[in-house]
This record gives C-alpha cells, sequence and structure tokens, in this order.
C-alpha cells in the first residue's frame, strides 16, 4: 500500500501538466484588480480635466462678460458639468469676486464627489477639484 501511495507521487511531482492554469490562477486575479484600478483612475483623471475645462470656460465667460453675476458664471460652469454627464447632487461650484491691487478677479472653483464603478477598490468615492482664476478689469 505504501509502495502504490509513493508510485502515484512521484508521478504527480514528475507530470507537469496543469502548470499554466495553475500560474494564470495566481496571476489572474491581481492583474485583473490592476487593470481595473487603471480604467478608473482613468475614469477619475478624465472627469478632473472636464472640470478644469468647465471653470476655464466659466472664467472666460466672466472676462468677456464683466457684468455677468457669480450665480452667472457658476451656472455657466455647472451647464458645461451637466452637459458631459456629471451628476448636480455631486457637484458644488461656486465663484467668487475679489481685488487685489486694484485689479478684480473673478474665482471659479468646481467640487465632485467621484464614485468608483466597481467595489473592487478600497476607495469608494474620491473628491476631485478645480479653480481658475481670471482677471476681470487690467
Amino acid at each position: 500500500m505504501n509502495r502504490g501511495i509513493l508510485t502515484a507521487l512521484r508521478r504527480l511531482t514528475v507530470d507537469r501538466r496543469g502548470t499554466s492554469a495553475l500560474e494564470f490562477s495566481f496571476i489572474a486575479l491581481p492583474l485583473i484588480v490592476l487593470l481595473v484600478a487603471i480604467v478608473e483612475f482613468g475614469r477619475a483623471f478624465w472627469v478632473r480635466n472636464l472640470m478644469q475645462f468647465a471653470v476655464e470656460e466659466a472664467g472666460r465667460y466672466a472676462m468677456v462678460n464683466t457684468s455677468a453675476t457669480t450665480t452667472a458664471v457658476a451656472n455657466v460652469a455647472s451647464a458645461k458639468l451637466t452637459g458631459y454627464g456629471l451628476t448636480i447632487k455631486s457637484l458644488t461650484v461656486n465663484a467668487t469676486t475679489s481685488t487685489a491691487s486694484g485689479i478684480n478677479y473673478m474665482s471659479v472653483t468646481a467640487q465632485y464627489q467621484f464614485s468608483f464603478a466597481t467595489h473592487l477598490l478600497p476607495i469608494s468615492t474620491l473628491t476631485l477639484s478645480s479653480q481658475s482664476m481670471v482677471p476681470l478689469t487690467l
């Protein structure tokens, strides 16, 4: 009986069939998680760039329309961002005016609570923010 078990064990140690499948099973899960993380953070950077573009567009609107109120400028940025598909409930846009050395400035800021599409990552939400400051008078 012991001789039969030893013979079977010897055959198993020499048999190399299935090693590729076993090695793939060790690598597959971390590789899939890495690929999902790359896609998710790529989406986050894309949304961040959209936000920066929207606040810069709102700043340009404020430069051209110097009599525009801060609410109107914030609405321009909000309209741009919702046009790209960002949800209103996770989005905050503010516009404020300030003066430094006799020059009036308008600052447009946006914050967005970015939710990851998958729950494979330990982070559930990420706060993205962008800001643009433009001179209103020279």
